[in-house]
């Protein structure tokens, strides 16, 4: 493999945010195949042309460490409040493969003020003797400044905001089971705390309800995570459907559909309803009006960076319907 280039994030956890980071960060820097750390490296495969999907923790993945000349970090908030224990010695390997004469590079990182104070021990002098460290937004480095990283930290943004994409043809909405000729309004919901918290999700049932005859509401699914309903949004698809009457006119994107296709969805829309990061930035990055509801930090700063108005988790449903109703997109 030319490049040895070994990418490490959360990737292949059924999560379209991520994987709309590893598209972009291939695309921008020109990377026509990597090895990406996967936890389920077949399905990294099939959403991915020319990349090759290494299992975490395995024989093969500790190989690839010492192989690769170039070990990326990133992008996303891979760093954050209830990280996985594991991913919380990353940065410790990074030092170590510092040691073995390799390029550290952490890439377009989301940085948590509240990631754990064993993942900020390793993580602030891996970042000082890295070969180059970069960050998604202002808010995290900031953070970072504050805990002591001295490395001159860039700003590169999110790299799903630069995703290629092209708006889907008649037909191509049609294979997706939509009308072409009926306004879209994308929804994009996800539990904040537990299963089950979201408690606009009546309102919002009957927003739809009342919407329906000019509008066809399609729920994506940005994440649908193996292990945890609490992290797969087609818990929250299941919950609102049950609460809409048989004529609304909804429809769930559940199959796996490559980022630059679903970025190319949302450009279609008439309006998004979002509370993904990357729904959001899938948003704002073709164009298509936007009601952000923010529940992190991360989806404040990013919505307050591109000047977007924030919902708050009880979102004026009174509003919302307004903008839906407007016949032109703003």
């Amino acid at each position: 493999m030319k490049n040895k280039i070994f990418i490490i994030g959360g990737y292949g956890v059924g999560n379209i945010g991520d994987e709309a980071i590893l598209d972009g960060i291939l695309e921008n820097l020109n990377l026509s195949k990597a090895k990406v750390v996967a936890h389920d490296p077949k399905w990294l495969e099939k959403l991915h042309k020319d990349v090759k999907g290494v299992k975490t923790g395995s024989i093969e993945f500790i190989k690839t460490l010492l192989t690769s000349k170039t070990i990326l970090i990133g992008g996303g908030t891979i760093f954050r409040k209830n990280m996985r224990f594991i991913t919380q010695f990353v940065p410790l390997v990074a030092l170590g493969l510092k040691l073995l004469n390799k390029k550290i590079v952490f890439y377009s990182l989301g940085i948590d003020k509240d990631t754990s104070y064993l993942a900020r021990t390793f993580l602030v002098p891996a970042m000082n003797c890295a070969n180059f460290v970069s960050v998604r937004d202002k808010d995290s480095l900031r953070i970072l400044k504050s805990w002591g990283v001295t490395k001159q930290i860039k700003i590169v943004p999110d790299p799903a905001i630069s995703l290629s994409y092209k708006k889907l043809t008649k037909k191509q909405l049609k294979e997706l089971g939509l009308n072409p000729n009926k306004k879209i309004v994308g929804i994009s919901l996800r539990y904040v705390k537990k299963h089950k918290d979201l408690k606009f999700i009546d309102k919002l049932a009957d927003l739809i309800n009342r919407n329906s005859k000019k509008h066809q509401f399609v729920f994506i699914t940005f994440s649908k995570h193996p292990f945890s309903r609490f992290e797969n949004d087609l818990s929250v698809a299941k919950e609102l459907k049950q609460k809409l009457n048989k004529q609304a006119d909804f429809k769930t994107i559940s199959k796996d559909i490559p980022t630059r296709e679903l970025k190319s969805l949302v450009s279609t829309m008439h309006y998004l309803i979002g509370m993904r990061l990357h729904s959001m930035i899938f948003a704002v990055s073709t164009k298509t009006p936007l009601i952000g509801i923010c529940y992190s930090q991360k989806c404040h700063s990013y919505l307050n960076a591109n000047k977007v108005k924030t919902h708050s988790l009880n979102p004026d449903f009174k509003e919302i319907e307004k903008l839906i109703k407007n016949e032109k997109r703003l």
